[in-house]
């Protein structure tokens, strides 16, 4: 977890990162301070996670702290998160990721944006396929490299559906119909 420390009279704001409950981390983020100040940067520096509140009250009016609320990741976010969770689910280890893997994933993300409804169906379209990439052809299966996911979309998209035509799932029957089954009688 993070905070950001302000001390208000140096304008100073300082980043705390607790691991375990730990302080672990100190960065300065903005402003300054003097040999004198550094000197006495350990008196409002709470040194486990669990005592910032204390701190807050005893520094009241000259320091003050606030967790960093990490904010929501973005559409690529979650498609990337997904993508290095399924690699490292396979394989043991996380994948390499290059530029080029950035620009694949960025193309199917635009793809399955066009074919679905929404993001929130785009996305659950990327965790079937991830979740359920052991039941494609064994081609497919030993190809995980996104410029290659990206290349050969339709087909590994329509190895999807057919082999998964049983398969009962949470998606909504709108979602199937004009999504799935409209996309590939082209």
């Amino acid at each position: 977890m993070t905070y950001t420390v302000t001390i208000h009279r140096t304008h100073t704001l300082l980043k705390l990162t607790y691991k375990k409950g730990e302080l672990c981390k100190i960065e300065i983020k903005s402003g300054c301070l003097n040999s004198q100040q550094y000197q006495q940067l350990g008196a409002i520096l709470p040194p486990r996670e669990e005592d910032i509140e204390r701190y807050q009250e005893q520094w009241n009016g000259s320091v003050s702290y606030r967790e960093d609320v990490p904010e929501p990741l973005s559409l690529y976010g979650k498609f990337l998160d997904e993508w290095f969770a399924f690699y490292k689910h396979l394989y043991g280890f996380p994948p390499k990721f290059t530029g080029a893997d950035g620009k694949a994933l960025k193309q199917i993300i635009s793809y399955l944006q066009q074919v679905s409804a929404n993001d929130t169906e785009a996305l659950a379209t990327w965790q079937y396929l991830l979740s359920n990439w052991q039941k494609m052809d064994a081609f497919h299966q030993k190809n995980t490299d996104l410029k290659y996911i990206n290349s050969q979309l339709n087909k590994i998209l329509q190895n999807a559906k057919r082999g998964n035509s049983s398969a009962t799932t949470a998606y909504s029957d709108n979602f199937k119909r004009e999504i799935l089954q409209g996309l590939f009688t082209r």
